[in-house]
């Protein structure tokens, strides 16, 4: 009898298994991690550092038909489309990057406080289960070296 129930368990799990369901998956790529320091190398995002952003007043705005409009879901995780974690003894910034089809090169804009705001355009590859990015411009500027994280200077 084990014998049989092991045989029905293993053949059930090939059965219920295929290749077709492994490659459907999605892949999103579409988020950009950011540390952030000033000239004296101080972490911005840490919120230990009275210097640091407020990130409860740290604002992600997509470029949409010419018009730029905040990012807010309350049924998300990250409801306002980023994060701050620590990693690899930096506190990191994770956006969600805006990558609408109707744009060419989708911006997100992040506004860090009233007056200082920075543009982050994406170039992303598409296919019928995946958008990555290709190419991103930080205020303009190509940017080539964002593993593991983008570093800037405020």
């Amino acid at each position: 009898m084990k014998k049989i129930l092991f045989i029905y368990l293993i053949t059930l799990t090939l059965c219920c298994c295929g290749p077709d369901e492994v490659s459907s998956q999605d892949n999103f790529d579409t988020s950009l991690e950011i540390n952030v320091t000033n000239a004296k190398g101080e972490d911005l995002l840490d919120p230990k550092n009275t210097n640091s952003f407020d990130q409860s007043k740290i604002k992600i705005f997509y470029l949409i038909n010419a018009k730029l409009v905040e990012v807010y879901d309350g049924n998300k995780q990250s409801p306002r489309n980023f994060y701050v974690a620590q990693q690899e003894g930096h506190y990191v910034l994770t956006v969600f990057l805006n990558f609408s089809e109707t744009d060419k090169y989708p911006e997100t804009h992040i506004q860090w406080s009233e007056n200082n705001t920075d543009i982050i355009k994406g170039e992303f590859t598409r296919t019928d289960n995946a958008v990555i990015k290709k190419t991103i411009w930080f205020n303009g500027a190509v940017v080539t070296d964002y593993e593991p994280y983008l570093k800037i200077v405020k």
